[in-house]
């Protein structure tokens, strides 16, 4: 079992410009943030087909929860 717990954060900045016809034109900045700050829980079992060889494969089933808060 474990627990994972991380933060990310997205940082955007952009401008625009746009000429009209007309002659007139806009112009514009912006900036943005996104952090999403994600809490894990993780199960997973796993099982050795053949341990005592020199190579052995495994079995793993596994599933996990999560809750997401972003702002």
């Amino acid at each position: 079992m474990s627990l994972e717990k991380t933060e990310m954060r997205l940082d955007l900045e952009g401008s625009a410009t746009d000429e009209f016809s007309d002659g007139s034109y806009f112009e514009g900045l912006g900036t943005g943030e996104l952090l999403i700050d994600p809490i894990s829980y993780h199960l997973s079992f796993r099982w050795d087909i053949k341990p005592s060889g020199k190579f052995h494969p495994y079995f793993g089933l596994g599933f996990g929860l999560a809750s997401l808060r972003g702002y």
